[in-house]
């Protein structure tokens, strides 16, 4: 899979329903920042596509930090 940030995904997200291409993931803010979807080209891969919409913390979406296997940080 390919992601591509745009400076405009809303732009691009009608662009390429013009063009007949396969929506998997409609549209939409997620809770991390980005605005996106994802499609899927003839060729079978798929593509996400994200304009960063808001500067949001990891906590504040739910994200953990991993502590490394050995203990080091």
């Amino acid at each position: 899979m390919v992601h591509v940030y745009l400076d405009d995904v809303d732009a691009h997200h009608i662009a390429a329903v013009g063009a007949g291409a396969v929506i998997e993931r409609e549209l939409a803010d997620q809770p991390y920042g980005d605005r996106s979807y994802s499609a899927v080209d003839l060729e079978g891969h798929q593509w996400f596509f994200a304009t960063r919409v808001a500067e949001v913390a990891p906590e504040a979406w739910g994200a953990v930090s991993a502590d490394p296997p050995d203990g080091r940080s």
